[in-house]
């Protein structure tokens, strides 16, 4: 199973979160041609590559020891301000979920199972107010 294939990242908006954007317009999500250098610069195997909100691009990768993912978002400088988040690589796990909940938020789900590839049919998503999505 290729890593794009396996990878669903999720991203949630501000107005589902009830959250405030993270830079206030001082930082907005790479171009196409940042992204590229991004990748390049850091030697990453990216899988899935989404903006979230216009301010920060997520970058799911993963290696033959670590996976995870980086935000990066770039200012009128074209200076780069970054994050990331890296576990051990672990195939036992089913189902690895990750993700930010403050500023601009994200959900990365992680599918390894082929069972559940096979056989599943949607993810949901409760809150804790409830409401299912």
């Amino acid at each position: 199973m290729s890593l794009i294939r396996n990878v669903i990242l999720v991203l949630l908006t501000a107005v589902l979160a009830g959250c405030t954007p993270l830079h206030s317009g001082e930082y907005r999500a790479l171009t196409g041609k940042e992204k590229n250098e991004f990748i390049q610069a850091n030697h990453l195997n990216a899988g899935a590559v989404r903006d979230v909100h216009n301010e920060i691009t997520v970058m799911t990768f993963e290696d033959e020891q670590e996976e995870g993912f980086y935000t990066v978002s770039s200012n009128s400088k074209g200076e780069w301000s970054t994050s990331y988040f890296k576990t051990p690589k672990n195939k036992e796990l089913p189902v690895l979920i990750s993700g930010v909940a403050a500023g601009a938020p994200f959900i990365v789900i992680k599918i390894n199972a082929k069972d559940i590839w096979e056989n599943g049919r949607h993810i949901s998503i409760s809150w804790d107010n409830g409401e299912v999505q």
